[in-house]
């Protein structure tokens, strides 16, 4: 997990995947609600906000600190919702009425998690929740095992073609340069018109 503090301090809106995350809910037409799933300290939360200061923002993670974090220090927490919960947990958006959130994201998550049909069940919730649109930003792997250099941990493959059979439809992917020699990949699901 990445601590609260290092994580909130180390992007800003010039980040790539931010503006690859603003970017994409540009794409979709905006949103006037938002989940982001394993929203840390609210950082992306946070630029969204600023983006849509009227939209109803819902962030989930795991980090009860990284949640109190955000609570005390994100200007714009106040207006969300911020709730604990575990990503690997089938019932974590059993609250949320199908169809009835715009946008549902995250950034550089899914890599996190551990290889499994938990991920492919996420993803298919997601769909089902999101109105406009699943963006997910992550790490380019070419579906490689990657070093997680935050905790000293292997993270999990994310790899475009795994995750297409469970986003049917409209799914758009571009791949953004991040500074250095790696890339995210921006992926963006539509439900069919």
């Amino acid at each position: 997990m990445n601590a609260p503090e290092s994580y909130w301090l180390e992007g800003d809106v010039e980040a790539s995947y931010t503006v690859d995350l603003l970017d994409a809910l540009t794409e979709v037409g905006g949103a006037e609600s938002a989940i982001e799933l394993g929203c840390n300290a609210g950082r992306n939360l946070h630029h969204v906000w600023r983006a849509y200061p009227q939209a109803k923002l819902t962030g989930i993670d795991i980090n009860e600190e990284a949640l109190a974090y955000a609570r005390e220090h994100a200007e714009g927490a106040n207006e969300w919702e911020l709730r604990h919960g575990d990503l690997t947990d089938p019932h974590l958006l059993d609250h949320v009425p199908d169809g009835s959130v715009d946008v549902i994201y995250s950034v550089a998550v899914l890599v996190h998690l551990p290889p499994g049909e938990h991920k492919a069940k996420l993803l298919e919730t997601c769909r089902r929740k999101a109105r406009k649109a699943v963006v997910l930003v992550e790490p380019h792997t070419d579906g490689e095992m990657v070093w997680n250099r935050v905790d000293d941990r292997t993270m999990s493959p994310f790899c475009i073609e795994d995750y297409r059979p469970y986003l049917p439809g409209n799914l758009t992917v571009s791949q953004t340069r991040k500074g250095d020699d790696s890339y995210y990949d921006v992926l963006i699901w539509r439900p069919d018109a």
